[in-house]
């Protein structure tokens, strides 16, 4: 058990899925705003310039769409709005003018020759992308569709010693939550300055040299720079700013922060057109609930 147990090779996987009527969210934010342009009418035929609506209507599923921008190709996931799924996948004439009309609201530019070439292909949320090797899953729309949220899919795999040393770390930080006028003791504790730098120094170059360069909004110079500031940090605040480091390693895509050091990265997003990507290699990874069989597309930045 200890030997499979201390393999690196963990299936990590989320369960991809389009959203619909009455499973997963509300159509859109369910309290009214007052009159704008832009937004969900309350009933058919009543202008929302004049009678307001709602906003942040709920993405069903995404699809690709190649589009000619001024004098370029541009490759972008459209979020296909749940009041309108059912219409785009019947009807691919109504998708094209569909999505053509979801472009100009989401950039205000009109665009011609539109096509999808991932034909009618539904992506999923929770569908998986591969980013240089970095695995994401798409899990909304950000911005009114200007980004993609992402969720990483690369959990972090340590040495058993330090396995050990992160937990220790938290039992001590909850301690201190708990107390704060609890006396530390490094025997009692099992944990030190010394350590803390040393498992810094170690997650950073992770974060230098690995797969996890790769993450989005990253922000590895904050990282390069803050480490001076973090070995000067006091014990407590070290152990806390230490926790919230190995978060950026995490699944949670909202990014981490500590401002005492100025150390942190990014929520974890992209914008949804791939002519902004700063990867080379883009493919969707269409895999097994068990992650055991998978398949990946041909790369996207070539539809460019």
């Amino acid at each position: 058990m200890k030997t499979i147990m201390a393999k690196h090779n963990v299936h990590f996987t989320k369960f991809a899925f389009c959203r619909k009527h009455g499973q997963r969210g509300g159509l859109f934010n369910q309290n009214p705003l007052k009159a704008a342009k832009d937004l969900v009418p309350r009933k058919k035929d009543l202008p929302t310039e004049y009678y307001g609506g709602y906003q942040n209507a709920t993405a069903s599923f995404y699809m690709l769409a190649k589009y000619h921008d001024g004098k370029k190709y541009e490759v972008m996931f459209v979020p296909i709005e749940l009041l309108y799924a059912s219409k785009v996948l019947a009807d691919e004439n109504y998708a094209k003018a569909y999505v053509e009309e979801q472009i100009v609201k989401i950039y205000g530019k009109p665009i011609s020759s539109l096509s999808f070439p991932l034909g009618m292909r539904r992506i999923r949320i929770n569908a998986m992308l591969s980013l240089d090797g970095f695995i994401v899953c798409l899990t909304s729309k950000k911005s009114g569709g200007k980004q993609v949220g992402l969720m990483p899919m690369m959990p972090l795999a340590l040495p058993h010693v330090w396995e050990t040393y992160v937990k220790h770390l938290e039992e001590f930080c909850k301690k201190c939550e708990d107390n704060p006028n609890y006396y530390y003791s490094e025997p009692h504790d099992k944990v030190s300055t010394e350590k803390n730098i040393a498992l810094y120094d170690m997650l950073l170059s992770k974060l230098q040299t690995t797969i996890y360069s790769k993450r989005p909004a990253l922000q590895i110079e904050k990282f390069v720079t803050g480490r001076e500031g973090f070995a000067f940090l006091g014990i407590k605040d070290q152990c806390e700013c230490m926790l919230r480091v190995i978060s950026t390693f995490g699944k949670s895509g909202e990014g981490s922060n500590v401002k005492s050091v100025d150390i942190g990265s990014g929520t974890c997003r992209l914008s949804s057109k791939l002519s902004n990507f700063n990867y080379c290699d883009v493919r969707i990874i269409d895999t097994t609930a068990s992650g055991l069989f998978f398949s990946t597309s041909q790369n996207l930045k070539d539809l460019l």
